[in-house]
């Protein structure tokens, strides 16, 4: 998506509203693939499958976001349930996870998502996780980010999805707004999307009947009589699926 067209838009326009301080509401023209199955460190790369994955096919997102709605609920610190339903081409794209985070004096600080999607062109499922590895002073550190998507695609998208990666915040003292990390993405493309090897061409070897090599080698021999001054003479060999030529020192 980050090769669209040039064009000016209304990226997103919502009406935000909370419940208390339990149930949160958006509605309006939003950006599903900001919300949902979204690893914070692995934003960091430009390749578009590490922020959504391929296989959540129709989510809306850059440069098509759609209109629709989210609710989210945080019944407790750590635990956060989200769900959110937008208008699709004749189906409407269904999208929920469940997700947690722990603090940095636990294990680190990190979190974790897991959820499911429907619409016109499949189901799937996701799963994200992003962990604190190495702690530094003030917002420097080492980071790790893994991805997991599979989907039943009805139109043949992606099957399979798995990424992960590594980020160096701040790998500077005097560059504490820097990083610089490694990721890897590997995808599961349909049958239709990936190159065929075409079988070898079986190579056809010769078959001389007796008939045939003894013709030619009486012509070669005859021919080798008529024109010994030359000191040129050549085989013809018969195949096996032709008649004998009518003139073979022609």
């Amino acid at each position: 998506n980050i090769q669209a067209d040039p064009l000016i838009g209304a990226a997103e326009v919502f009406l935000a509203q909370e419940l208390g301080e339990v149930v949160a509401l958006r509605a309006g023209r939003i950006d599903g693939g900001g919300s949902f199955g979204v690893t914070r460190h692995g934003a960091d790369f430009i390749n578009p499958s590490f922020g959504v994955s391929p296989t959540m096919a129709g989510v809306p997102t850059f440069p098509e976001p759609t209109w629709g709605g989210e609710v989210e609920a945080t019944p407790l610190s750590a635990l956060s349930v989200m769900a959110g339903a937008y208008a699709g081409e004749g189906w409407p794209y269904l999208i929920g996870q469940i997700g947690s985070q722990w603090a940095a004096e636990q294990r680190g600080e990190g979190s974790a998502a897991a959820g499911a999607w429907h619409n016109g062109e499949g189901t799937g499922a996701f799963a994200v996780v992003d962990q604190q590895v190495l702690g530094m002073p003030g917002e420097r550190g080492l980071t790790g980010f893994a991805q997991l998507g599979l989907a039943r695609p009805l139109d043949g998208g992606a099957r399979a999805h798995l990424g992960g990666g590594f980020v160096l915040h701040g790998p500077l003292t005097a560059r504490s707004d820097d990083a610089v990390g490694v990721g890897v993405s590997w995808v599961a493309l349909p049958d239709s999307l990936v190159p065929t090897r075409k079988p070898p061409i079986p190579r056809r070897v010769p078959q001389f009947r007796p008939e045939g090599r003894r013709q030619a080698t009486e012509t070669s021999r005859r021919s080798a009589a008529g024109h010994a001054s030359q000191g040129l003479s050549w085989v013809c060999w018969a195949r096996p699926d032709a008649a004998p030529p009518a003139n073979p020192t022609a």
